[in-house]
């Protein structure tokens, strides 16, 4: 029914101006056939972690839509993972040489859509979508654009969240390389049961983990295609220069009495402008960690060509504003898939399409005058019927 489906409530809560409840049900538009064409979409945040009211954004959807997607809620899987890499460095990687033999436990906070009421991952016949963010990021950055719209069309989804900077200091293991990351990416999937992802989509530095997960195999799901959105570069960004010192802020912010220091030129840092991020000390941190320890510049490139070489059916989508990653960085992406300038769909400020590229190939470039570091978020209704084409184009849905 469509009001079951569309139900929805919000808890907001501010100790220094407001402290209320809001339930609001049946809220939709309906056009005047009588068929609906919009419907208010849930957060997707837990009631443990609703503290501010975030609107959720809404859809276009038709009368055959009623019966649609409902609230996702937040799960946890508990994975160990990494026991292979510690034993390994343990004996050649300084920071590892403590490192747990028998591996660490992550707690995996996600939603995903072919959850049953008792907490088992079932098949549903469905295509199914794995949104992976970047650094510092969660799965609620997909919450409110790609997730309300892939589950309108038809789409499974399952968005984890990888562990944060606090965990790394807490534990002092899993700084982040992209062998710990992929090796939890690969464990996580594992455990829950996911055998083929049909659209693997992956923000920022959610891409190298996806390349590895993709191509080296070793008991990972098979990946039908592959989404980059804002993908890290393998050629060297502005946000990482000079490497020197960028490299002695991550060893130095691992030792407890040089926190302190690194924490203030952080801040000092943002606040001059010398790096385009919030000042928020950890995410910084998290972000050129991730980064860094990607492996982005050995052998970023060959995987990318690799990709390449299987024509593995991939879309991109990157912005011109991008302040994290310059244009040319991001080309720097199409061009080792075989891209040139040419090839890409260009989109102005409003989102409108003003040049059509390629058609017809495996790889299809959307080039956003206005798109951010989030194209995703900016022109959301964009992207995700870009995904939805994309699996059209496969023949896994129609």
């Amino acid at each position: 029914m469509v009001s079951r489906w569309l139900k929805l409530h919000c808890v907001a809560t501010d100790k220094r101006k407001i402290n209320f409840s809001v339930s609001l049900e049946n809220v939709f538009v309906i056009d005047k056939r009588g068929g609906l064409v919009a419907g208010l979409r849930p957060c997707f945040l837990p009631p443990s972690k609703q503290r501010h009211v975030r609107w959720a954004s809404t859809c276009t959807l038709t009368a055959a839509d009623q019966d649609g997607p409902g609230f996702l809620s937040e799960h946890v899987l508990q994975v160990n993972t990494c026991g292979d890499l510690y034993r390994e460095w343990r004996k050649t990687r300084q920071h590892y040489r403590h490192a747990p033999t028998e591996g660490i436990d992550v707690d995996v906070p996600f939603v995903c859509s072919r959850m049953t009421e008792e907490g088992a991952y079932v098949e549903t016949g469905r295509p199914l979508a794995v949104l992976l963010h970047g650094a510092p990021g969660s799965y609620r950055d997909f919450s409110e654009n790609l997730i309300p719209r892939l589950q309108a069309r038809g789409v499974d989804i399952l968005a984890p969240n990888f562990p944060d900077m606090a965990f790394s200091l807490r534990n002092k293991f899993f700084w982040h390389t992209v062998e710990e990351r992929t090796a939890l990416l690969r464990d996580f999937l594992k455990k829950l049961g996911v055998n083929r992802i049909d659209a693997l989509v992956a923000h920022s530095a959610s891409i190298y983990p996806s390349l590895r997960l993709l191509l080296e195999g070793n008991g990972g799901p098979k990946v039908k295609s592959l989404v980059l959105l804002a993908p890290n570069s393998h050629i060297t960004p502005q946000v990482l220069k000079p490497l020197w010192a960028t490299d002695w802020m991550i060893e130095s912010y691992r030792n407890s009495f040089l926190r302190p220091l690194v924490s203030g030129l952080v801040l000092l840092a943002c606040y001059f402008g010398f790096r385009p991020n919030k000042p928020v000390v950890q995410d910084v941190l998290l972000s050129l960690t991730t980064y860094k320890l990607s492996g982005f510049d050995r052998g970023g490139e060959k995987l990318l060509e690799a990709v390449a070489q299987r024509q593995l059916p991939t879309l991109v989508a990157i912005s011109k504003n991008d302040r994290l990653l310059c244009y040319r960085v991001l080309m720097g992406v199409c061009s080792a898939l075989g891209a040139s300038p040419e090839d890409l769909w260009y989109y102005d400020k409003e989102g409108k399409l003003t040049t059509p590229g390629t058609s017809g190939s495996w790889l299809k470039v959307l080039s956003f005058e206005h798109g951010t570091h989030y194209p995703f978020v900016k022109h959301p209704d964009i992207c995700a019927d870009e995904i939805v084409q994309l699996l059209q184009r496969m023949g896994i849905m129609r």
